[in-house]
């Protein structure tokens, strides 16, 4: 009899199958992933192996609580597939200048295709990749935080992670805030789901901070990556403790403690928690404090609908309300620390919520086209 292993399990999906069903269901920033990204040549290499039948790297995968799988190994492979497949997938903000292109062959004066053209001029070759290539996964089976690590380390030949276990060695005033309390313990995040593995928690904490500085400072959202929080830590590096910025923020987690509850259980991604507070302090700063108590309603109902139409497209079948995946949780499971990510979410939270208030309705496809018809 053969072994069969329990803890992964390996699929193969062909191109059209991916895109349409299994990309939704893919986190892509996951907390560990290197921010490398592919020059086009790359990209286009890789697709050509598509185009010529050869076979590419496996993607790994690992399955998470929520609906969602976790991209362990293989972000740059999946974006190239969907630059050149789909490449208006990730929005305008994120979408290259020019169509990315391959060649047929390996000649050097070949002509190039974009996608859409391919279909046009060679659609045979375009229909046999998108149905007949096959694509391999290897997909963890529920693991837990260090197995997900551990392969990414194997994978990546033990190169060291940067997480906010790195974080949480510097030294400075800002960074003693975000690690004075221990992860369990800090205000509305001991309420959500984020995992205190690693300091998850303290590293979302930095970025809803480093945003609210951001925001007071510019009038703008900004990137928030490791690197840039570094430079956060050290720039604030002498604060104090007793700071009106660091005030600030911890009076917006007292607010969002007592007004989410037991409820933010529901919150269990960094991105998430992050627009929450963005949105929340910024009622606050604009003196509608007493509009909290119906954000938070209309978030946790926002989040209900996002969970059950993942469910659906786990199950393989079709959205009911597209609106929500499309324009907010997009924005959650790719780039989702990039300036246009955290601005997209926060843009759409200020258009529904502000129809939520008059109508009571969340969001729907066809509220949508009249809400984001310039989108």
């Amino acid at each position: 009899m053969a072994y069969q292993s329990k803890k992964r399990k390996s699929v193969q999906i062909n191109v059209q199958d991916f895109i349409e069903k299994w990309l939704p269901l893919i986190d892509l920033d996951a907390d560990y992933q290197r921010e490398e990204i592919w020059p086009p040549w790359k990209k286009a290499r890789l697709i050509n192996s598509l185009v010529q039948d050869i076979d590419i790297p496996k993607i790994y995968l690992a399955e998470t609580k929520d609906d969602v799988y976790e991209c362990i190994d293989g972000k740059q492979r999946i974006t190239a597939i969907v630059e050149f497949f789909k490449p208006s997938y990730f929005g305008d903000d994120f979408s290259p200048r020019r169509p990315l292109k391959v060649k047929l062959t390996e000649e050097k004066d070949a002509p190039e295709f974009s996608y859409r053209e391919l279909e046009q001029k060679e659609n045979k070759l375009a229909k046999f990749i998108t149905d007949e290539y096959k694509l391999d996964f290897s997909i963890l089976v529920k693991p837990d935080d260090k197995l997900i690590r551990e392969t990414f380390a194997r994978l990546q030949l033990g190169d060291p992670l940067k997480s906010g276990e790195s974080l949480h060695s510097m030294t400075g005033d800002l960074r003693d805030f975000i690690f004075k309390v221990k992860g369990r313990d800090m205000l509305f995040f001991r309420h959500t789901k984020l995992s205190f593995k690693r300091f998850s928690r303290e590293f979302a904490l930095a970025q809803m901070v480093l945003n609210s500085f951001s925001k007071r400072i510019s009038g703008e959202f900004r990137r928030a990556r490791y690197e840039d929080i570094a430079n956060d830590f050290e720039q604030y590096k002498k604060i104090g403790a007793d700071s009106k910025s660091i005030k600030h923020v911890e009076a917006v987690l007292e607010v969002m403690d007592k007004e989410f509850g037991k409820d933010a259980e529901l919150i269990s991604s960094r991105a998430v928690a992050v627009s929450a507070y963005l949105f929340v302090e910024e009622l606050i700063n604009e003196g509608r404090r007493n509009d909290v108590s119906k954000f938070v309603q209309f978030y946790l109902r926002l989040i209900r609908e996002i969970k059950n139409q993942m469910k659906l497209l786990r199950d393989f079948k079709a959205p009911t309300n597209k609106a929500v995946l499309d324009y907010f949780h997009k924005y959650v499971l790719q780039a989702s620390v990039e300036k246009p990510s955290v601005t997209k979410r926060h843009e759409f939270l200020l258009k529904s919520f502000g129809k939520y208030k008059k109508t009571g309705e969340v969001i729907s496809d066809e509220l949508a086209k009249t809400l984001f018809k310039n989108d």
